[in-house]
């Protein structure tokens, strides 16, 4: 294992920007059958966050869970249940639990075969952040009087309305320092195993060398480090820096890629699935229907049927899917509304629908690390059919309606083998016939599904 300790940081930087800039990164990829789980730890117990997730760790690894994301659990000045405010890097904020009660949770997760990642935030601090209070106080004289970005009159800088929320100064190799320093901290003191980085989209706006020096660094020291980028997965900027994954975002900040397509009584089947094609790579693209920006839950903006057909879209196209705290019990409320915990009763047996989703995802090579084609439905634009395949004996063809109940028809690609005049759909439990010419004529209801695979 490298170190740059002991080197300044001007040169720790100059020498971790050398090392990612000449290594090779593929190594780094998560595994292909990679499913996060965004935990919001007051939606497990209000009284003891950290221990209620603890609690439920048999319940996310039987769900199929492998990563667990940990909403910001750094001490804050806004005591709201998701806050980007931080005042310390190293510090648990205490509401959450103990240093004890961390350590715990990552042991346990680790023990269980989960790895655990915290949101980090590298792009501002809080406005009362000791840093940014010594700033304010001594002006010049301060020793971070530099730690921040200042417009032309030596104003903060902050994005959007976030006014509590002052730009770091990536241009001074102190802060670099510190924020480098303090992702190091959580991994060798409490064993967490990488980030998901917060507006880091920001901090390239500003210095993007910084990332790939941040990176860099963290990665020398713990190579296995898992970095998601929030950030367009479409820019191949972002994993040129290191980072593993990015979100399913358009080419417009924050904007999701299927939102559009959603907002529609229908959605438009053919062009979701043409979208999840699209990007810098596919496979690194985070795929959610809900995270903690998203406001109210996809189902109660779309209902349950709908839901459950987007479920299977996002479990079966390229990328490393999110399931966000309670989405496999359809759970409804607002992350940033301080929700009082959820009961995780399930009425609507969402549960064991999304475990068979996650089951098939990784007991199917060609559902999570296949490569994708589009398939023609005759005359059903509301169905998404796509090829996934490894090669032309592993494979599997996704057909999701989003629309009216229709009968669909389409041929199975050339491009793979059809072994005997049926095929299986595993997502239904039910042979398929095969007709003249390859055809496939399949009847599906509206906001239905079918997996279909070689027969047994």
């Amino acid at each position: 294992m490298l170190s740059f300790a002991g080197l300044p940081p001007m040169v720790r930087a100059a020498l971790a920007s050398i090392l990612i800039a000449t290594s090779s990164l593929s190594g780094m990829d998560l595994p292909d059958d990679t499913v996060i789980y965004g935990v919001l730890p007051t939606l497990f117990n209000s009284d003891e966050p950290l221990n209620g997730v603890t609690g439920q760790l048999d319940a996310l690894r039987d769900l199929g869970v492998t990563v667990l994301w940990l909403s910001p659990l750094t001490v804050s000045d806004d005591p709201s249940h998701i806050s980007y405010a931080v005042t310390d890097y190293r510090r648990l904020r205490a509401d959450f639990g103990t240093p004890r009660d961390l350590k715990t949770l990552v042991k346990e997760a680790h023990a269980r075969g989960m790895k655990v990642i915290l949101d980090f935030v590298p792009n501002h601090t809080s406005s009362k952040h000791p840093w940014f209070l010594d700033a304010q106080k001594k002006g010049k004289e301060s020793m971070f009087a530099n730690y921040y970005q200042q417009d032309s009159q030596g104003n903060p800088v902050h994005y959007f309305d976030w006014e509590n929320l002052p730009n770091l100064n990536f241009d001074n190799p102190r802060v670099r320092e510190e924020i480098t320093s303090a992702m190091k901290f959580w991994i060798e003191e409490y064993g967490v195993d990488g980030f998901r980085m917060d507006a880091v989209w920001g901090v390239r706006e500003r210095k993007a060398q910084a990332l790939r020096s941040l990176c860099a660094e963290v990665l020398a020291a713990h190579p296995n480090t898992i970095l998601i980028a929030e950030a367009g997965a479409g820019d191949p900027f972002y994993f040129e820096q290191g980072f593993q994954v990015a979100y399913d975002w358009t080419d417009r900040l924050g904007e999701w890629a299927w939102e559009e397509e959603f907002a529609k009584p229908v959605p438009d089947g053919r062009k979701l699935a043409a979208l999840a094609m699209e990007g810098a790579d596919p496979q690194k693209t985070l795929r959610f229907l809900n995270n903690n920006d998203t406001g109210d839950r996809f189902v109660t903006k779309h209902g349950l049927e709908r839901t459950r057909a987007a479920a299977v879209f996002q479990l079966t196209v390229p990328g490393i899917p999110l399931v966000y705290s309670g989405d496999e019990i359809a759970a409804e409320f607002d992350p940033y509304d301080d929700s009082p915990p959820l009961s995780w009763k399930d009425p609507h047996n969402f549960r064991a629908f999304y475990k068979h989703l996650i089951v098939l995802r990784k007991s199917i090579p060609a559902l999570s690390a296949g490569k994708m084609e589009l398939v023609e439905a005759v005359d059903a634009p509301s169905v998404s059919a796509y090829l996934r395949r490894v090669d032309e004996s592993s494979w599997a063809l996704v057909v999701v309606n989003f629309g009216e109940d229709k009968e669909v028809v389409f041929l199975i690609p050339e491009s793979v083998k059809i072994p005997g005049s049926a095929v299986w759909d595993t997502l239904n439990g039910c042979s398929v016939p095969v007709g003249e010419g390859r055809s496939i004529s399949l009847f599906l209801h509206e906001n239905s599904a079918a997996i279909l695979m070689p027969a047994r």
